[in-house]
């Protein structure tokens, strides 16, 4: 399943925030990377490009890579740091980023209809945060 036309968009203080895609697949794991994926022959990735700006030129603190995923199947997972883009951590200023944020889950795609994205919200230098301490956004990724 693709969709490269969401219209997630969101401004939280100085940043503006977007998921414009999602996609989900089956994976194969090479064998030198179970260990990885708890051993796992298969898994189903979700993928999401989300895209992080700064809009000033003070530091913040934003982590979209660090997002929980929930499903319509009972799953709750972390976004997989070491798979996703670097799209998460300080904006020291006026930064864009961009990239894919990955989750790994045990059910087949077809299986998924609706997910939840729950990201923490972003803060400032002082660890004050900046608008609502945590965002959710619902997904429909069937085909």
């Amino acid at each position: 399943m693709k969709n490269k036309a969401l219209d997630i968009k969101e401004t939280i203080g100085s940043v503006n925030f977007a998921i414009d895609k999602v996609q989900t697949s089956r994976l194969t794991v090479n064998e030198a990377y179970r260990d990885s994926f708890d051993g796992q022959e298969e898994v189903t990735v979700v993928a999401m490009n989300v895209i992080v700006e700064n809009t000033i030129d003070d530091t913040i603190s934003f982590h979209p890579n660090q997002a929980t995923l929930v499903t319509n199947t009972g799953e709750q997972v972390s976004a997989d740091l070491w798979f996703s883009d670097d799209v998460g951590g300080e904006f020291l200023g006026k930064v864009k980023k961009e990239g894919n944020v990955l989750f790994f889950v045990k059910a087949m795609p077809e299986k998924l209809g609706d997910v939840k994205v729950v990201i923490d919200g972003p803060s400032d230098a002082n660890y004050q945060s900046i608008g609502e301490s945590r965002y959710e956004y619902t997904i429909n990724v069937e085909k």
